[in-house]
């Protein structure tokens, strides 16, 4: 793409959904700065993350892997999504390196 039709091309729409609001905040604000992107809603659990889905339709969604105050909550809201939306590409934020979530995250 040239430079010229990458200013000219429409923002990628985005949702975002962590349950501490401290860290959506700042992930937030830091992904403003790109102008290739555009925040469209933050959700703190589950269940505002698929209203908030559902009624502005993303371009791709990035979910903390901890959602509900389940440690791995993330990873069950991404794959119920997955299955009514597998169109819509998605990031998962993990909080730790271990072998076993990093597994669980790919599949």
């Amino acid at each position: 793409m040239k430079s010229s039709d990458a200013k000219n091309a429409s923002p990628i729409r985005v949702v975002l959904a962590a349950d501490d609001s401290i860290h959506s905040r700042l992930l937030a604000d830091a992904l403003k700065l790109d102008q290739s992107l555009q925040i469209v809603a933050v959700a703190p659990n589950s269940r505002e993350f698929w209203r908030l889905a559902d009624r502005t339709s993303p371009d791709v969604v990035v979910l903390s892997i901890h959602l509900d105050d389940d440690p791995k909550g993330g990873i069950a809201a991404l794959r119920e999504f997955r299955e009514s939306h597998p169109q819509i590409p998605a990031v998962i934020m993990l909080e730790s390196p271990k072998r076993e979530i990093v597994l669980d995250a790919f599949r």
